[in-house]
């Protein structure tokens, strides 16, 4: 029972997490002001806190030898340093994109890792 709670939360974060990433990318490149709010700073950084210690609880729970949860580990510390560089004030637009760029193409590899089970993500059992 509390696995699948932990796992329901964890998945709840992960996209928390991606939808602050591109909306406070989107509005830093537009000029808008709320991206400066303090309180949406801490929400933003605090669901990624969350997001990575309950991923690290699951690993726990599930045995982190896999590699596929090392991959999704890997793919997630990535993730939140891109994302990190999506949303930081003193980079250049085009810099923000990049790293958004970057950002969303490691989600959807640690994505594809965690409903693949394997280190491959969506080009498990494909053939490619």
């Amino acid at each position: 029972m509390y696995y699948y709670s932990i796992k329901h939360f964890h998945v709840l974060f992960v996209v928390l997490s991606i939808t602050f990433v591109l909306l406070r990318t989107f509005g830093l490149n537009t000029g808008s002001h709320w991206t400066q709010q303090r309180w949406l700073k801490i929400l933003h950084y605090g669901v990624n806190s969350l997001m990575a210690v309950l991923g690290f609880t699951l690993a726990a729970m599930l045995g982190a030898s896999q590699p596929w949860i090392l991959m999704k580990i890997v793919g997630m510390s990535l993730y939140l340093l891109a994302a990190l560089f999506a949303v930081q004030t003193h980079r250049s637009a085009i810099g923000r994109v990049y790293a958004l760029v970057i950002a969303v193409v490691i989600y959807a590899y640690t994505i594809g890792v965690a409903f693949s089970h394997s280190p491959a993500s969506l080009f498990a059992n494909t053939g490619i």
